[in-house]
């Protein structure tokens, strides 16, 4: 019931301003009486009660809370119905705890009726934090709670109401530049919406006001006046006179600025005389703009006598029923100036210290400037030469300050061009050091090539020369003395001279494998696939099984690649037999395009490929030469009792 009283008090106040006979909308008010009268349930006819109190609080506030509380008597404990209650009859946003209890009941709720609720109760809480100049909670308000819940509902309205929030958000805080897109943008959303209902068209008018009073705080003139131009337009659609009141005091403003003083008054006492009867709250700041008025036309004590009479500031500050809320903090200064301007000093000098003792936020040292100054001219004249002196040493120190400062300027300018040249110098000599590092590593890799090139050669050549004079001269000698003793044998037999000369035939066809595996002619003669299809047939015993399987390779491989992928074969064949003891080995020889893979695979003894010494012989280091002289890449997995693989891959482009 306190909440009633204190919510009955409040519309009590701007019943007269506002009152009409019939709501705008007479027909959605009968809808709304019928359903009351006639719903189906309780709630449908609490839901049609709330919607007339809110038609009617502002035009007749009795009636609109004889709805309220039907609707409250119809909602029966209902608690979403209970919050809409609690969110029309709560007397002040002030109360933190009531709106977050409020906000609770409805986000309980997933549908778009709760969500409007919420945003309602959230915009209003953030006007009364932007009239208390706490912007910062507003602010982050507005993007926790607000825009989320504006993005849901896509109502054009509502986001022209975010937008007027966060410019008086600047405004509130003298960042005037900074409000005018957000400000602009609310005035172009509710432009674009049509038709225009009655609230609506309210806030229109109202956001063009708020618009124009920042555009005369700017002094952009011709924006200031196109949008008064613009309200008064739409207050000719709908009449409103609190409105009218608001936007007339902006357009006195205008032409305040403009120098028009006699245009400003005539306009200010038109629109004073036709609101008789409005409480003096709605009416302070046209009377400012009044008292402003005249004393731009010169008459500075009239000007005084119309503060005086509107802003009694001695009982203004006592009365907020009849005067509202007014800011010391502004009517003070302004007191103290008018006072200044009649040469009242002694005044000015009271005004100015109860407006620092009032209002601490304010600049003091300005403001102690201005009574001190107001004091020596009460006291006396003596003292200006030396004022003179003081600006005079204090225009000097500006100036010295200028000075080192252009000069700190200068110097950190020269130090960071130093800098930046330091290290650029340093960039280019450290891009130098590696380019030079790499020069040096590729002659070192051209040089190691060329040298393993010329022993692989020369080993190659070696083995011919050893392969023919096995061929032609030791084997031909044993040629020889074999045909010559198997004369002797037909002349004369025995077993000794029988097993010599089957020994002469092992050794003749033992010293032709050697020369045969020295000298691969059919590597040349057939290609890489035939030599190596032979090798292992070559190599392949009663004991060991030794599988060769091939695929796509090409016959225009150059001889270099041939021989050091036949020699690497023979090589690891050789160690697989020798040292792995193995039984079975695949060599499979694969080129896809460019790549050739070379893999040989065996199930013999394996070793430890940890330990470095596995790797000295000179078997694995032959290997690895010919791997590095054809720019290949070569990996060997083995373990002891598991065998050993060996995988092969160069480039034959």
């Amino acid at each position: 019931m306190k909440r009633l009283l204190y919510f009955l008090f409040f519309t009590l106040l701007s019943s007269k301003l506002f009152s009409q006979i019939q709501p705008r909308d007479q027909s959605r008010n009968d809808s709304l009486l019928i359903i009351l009268r006639q719903g189906k349930t309780d709630s449908i006819r609490a839901r049609a009660a709330f919607h007339l109190s809110k038609i009617w609080i502002n035009l007749d506030s009795a009636r609109g809370l004889e709805y309220l509380q039907q609707g409250n008597t119809l909602s029966k404990g209902n608690e979403y119905l209970n919050a809409i209650y609690r969110y029309q009859a709560i007397p002040s946003y002030r109360d933190e705890k009531e709106v977050n209890a409020i906000l609770a009941i409805f986000r309980k709720y997933d549908h778009p009726d709760a969500w409007d609720y919420t945003y309602r109760v959230a915009i209003n809480r953030v006007r009364w934090l932007i009239n208390q100049a706490l912007a910062d909670k507003a602010l982050a308000m507005l993007q926790r709670d607000i825009m989320p819940l504006a993005q849901k509902l896509k109502n054009p309205a509502y986001d022209a109401e975010i937008a007027l929030e966060m410019g008086r958000s600047f405004v509130n805080q003298s960042m005037y530049n900074e409000a005018v897109p957000y400000l602009e943008k609310a005035v172009a959303r509710y432009e674009s919406i049509q038709p225009k209902e009655e609230n609506l068209l309210y806030n229109h008018i109202h956001t063009l006001g708020s618009l124009a009073n920042v555009y005369n705080l700017l002094e952009r003139s011709p924006k200031a006046d196109s949008t008064i131009r613009r309200a008064n337009e739409l207050l000719l659609i709908q009449p409103n006179l609190a409105q009218k009141l608001r936007i007339t005091s902006f357009e006195a403003m205008h032409l305040l600025q403009n120098g028009n003083y006699q245009k400003a008054e005539k306009l200010i006492n038109h629109t004073l005389d036709n609101a008789k009867g409005v409480p003096p709250r709605y009416l302070l700041n046209l009377h400012f703009q009044g008292y402003k008025a005249r004393a731009g036309l010169g008459d500075k004590q009239g000007a005084l006598r119309l503060l005086k009479k509107s802003h009694p500031i001695d009982s203004i500050h006592l009365n907020p029923e009849k005067f509202g809320t007014v800011d010391l903090s502004e009517l003070l200064p302004t007191y103290a100036s008018a006072y200044e301007q009649i040469g009242d000093h002694k005044q000015a000098t009271f005004y100015w210290k109860r407006y620092i003792k009032h209002r601490d936020s304010v600049s003091k040292d300005q403001i102690a400037t201005q009574i001190s100054k107001l004091e020596v001219q009460l006291r006396t004249q003596e003292k200006d030469a030396a004022i003179q002196h003081l600006k005079a040493e204090q225009n000097e120190i500006t100036l010295l300050l200028k000075n080192q400062r252009i000069f700190t300027g200068l110097f950190t300018a020269a130090a960071i061009l130093l800098l930046t040249l330091l290290g650029f110098i340093l960039y280019i000599y450290k891009s130098k050091q590696k380019i030079n590092a790499n020069r040096i590593h590729q002659l070192e890799t051209d040089n190691q090539l060329k040298v393993t090139k010329a022993l692989l050669e020369g080993e190659e050549r070696e083995r011919q020369r050893i392969g023919r004079d096995l061929h032609d001269g030791l084997g031909g000698t044993l040629a020889g003395i074999h045909i010559q003793l198997s004369e002797s044998q037909q002349q004369r037999q025995g077993p000794t001279l029988d097993r010599a000369i089957t020994q002469l035939e092992g050794s003749i066809a033992e010293i032709r494998r050697i020369a045969r595996n020295m000298v691969p002619e059919n590597l040349f003669h057939k290609g890489l696939d035939t030599a190596l299809r032979d090798l292992c047939i070559s190599f392949s015993t009663t004991e060991t099984q030794i599988e060769y399987q091939s695929s796509g390779l090409s016959d225009n491989l150059s001889n270099s690649i041939q021989t050091n992928l036949y020699r690497i074969v023979q090589e690891l064949l050789s160690n697989a037999l020798r040292h792995g003891k193995a039984k079975n080995i695949i060599v499979q020889c694969i080129q896809n395009e460019d790549t050739l893979l070379l893999t040989v695979e065996d199930d013999g003894l394996g070793f430890d490929t940890q330990n470095k010494q596995n790797f000295q012989g000179i078997g694995l280091k032959n290997i690895q030469s010919r791997v590095n002289y054809m720019q290949g890449q070569y990996a060997i997995e083995s373990a002891p009792g598991q065998g050993t693989t060996i995988n092969i891959e160069i480039h034959v482009s």
